[in-house]
């Protein structure tokens, strides 16, 4: 399928999965373009030789204080804005919001049906992974990897892996 097709295809459920991530009204038009995008994940790559620090939780822990306050630590030692990325960003480009704390945590477990969204900061110097899944007992778990420099300094204030 071209481009375009893609596109128009997933467009309106991408703008929806970024509104429930950030509580904002996101249109198209804040979208960057598809060659910003493919650049943005050229120099994600730069973080493959970091830091990694890796943890699973309750999917419903991501709402208790503890881990907002963890959250809260991260953007203390890299307040950088930040890139939303999901799997129809590659085809409808990246979402950019001024830090993390402005992510919305509290997402829905159904908020996009692969169950992965990565938080990358825009100084590309830190990335969170929040892959969340169903184990074989019906739990809704949210594995978290941190990659870099500043984010991987904090303590997860939870079990990490």
């Amino acid at each position: 399928m071209t481009k375009n097709i893609l596109y128009s295809r997933h467009i309106n459920e991408y703008l929806d999965e970024l509104r429930q991530l950030t509580n904002h009204c996101v249109k198209d038009t804040d979208l960057l373009s598809l060659k910003e995008t493919e650049n943005i994940k050229d120099l994600a790559t730069l973080l493959y030789d970091k830091n990694i620090s890796n943890t699973e939780i309750p999917f419903k822990e991501k709402k208790e204080k503890l881990f907002q306050d963890y959250i809260r630590m991260l953007f203390e030692v890299n307040s950088s804005p930040i890139y939303i990325w999901t799997p129809r960003t590659n085809i409808c480009g990246t979402y950019e919001i001024n830090s993390i704390l402005e992510f919305n945590f509290e997402f829905n477990f159904n908020v996009n049906s692969e169950g992965i969204i990565v938080i990358l900061a825009k100084n590309f110097e830190d990335q969170m992974t929040l892959d969340f899944s169903i184990d074989e007992n019906n739990n809704e778990l949210l594995e978290i990897e941190v990659v870099g420099d500043n984010w991987c300094k904090k303590p997860m204030l939870i079990n990490e892996k």
